[in-house]
């Protein structure tokens, strides 16, 4: 598997995938999940104060996959969001330790619009003619589709 960073902005991917699901084109499928995890405060780069020493730092993993629908194709696009939410999980939430599958919208809401965390795009491929298969939605993806 060849992995390939995309300088593109999740937003606009974001955007072009939700085109493509009211098209009615039915090119791609997607998979969108959140996970919480405790961290150590080191490894989640926060300075404890006195009064806060010993409490976890929690942080939260979103990742939207996006693939064609058939496997012959040999792609696979992910956006990956990475944040500290603090020492507490958000109510209604706990650490499983295991992604658990949330809705488009949703992923948005906590992950795109809010625009926190550390965003990573790349682009999986099988092969070189799999990145090929793909260029022809990453030009969908980055062009400007707004009227002057």
């Amino acid at each position: 598997m060849l992995e390939h960073h995309l300088a593109i902005p999740a937003d606009r991917i974001f955007s072009w995938l939700k085109d493509e699901m009211t098209s009615g084109r039915q090119r791609v499928t997607f998979r969108a999940t959140r996970e919480f995890r405790a961290d150590d405060d080191a490894a989640a780069g926060v300075e404890p104060s006195d009064e806060e020493a010993g409490i976890h730092s929690v942080s939260t993993a979103g990742t939207l996959e996006i693939m064609p629908l058939t496997t012959e194709e040999g792609w696979l696009l992910r956006i990956y969001v990475e944040d500290v939410v603090g020492p507490h999980v958000p109510e209604d939430h706990s650490v499983t330790g295991e992604p658990e599958g949330i809705e488009l919208d949703d992923f948005y809401a906590a992950f795109i619009a809010p625009d926190s965390g550390t965003v990573f795009v790349s682009l999986r491929t099988e092969s070189d003619a799999a990145k090929e298969k793909f260029e022809s939605l990453l030009a969908e993806m980055t062009t400007d589709r707004t009227v002057a």
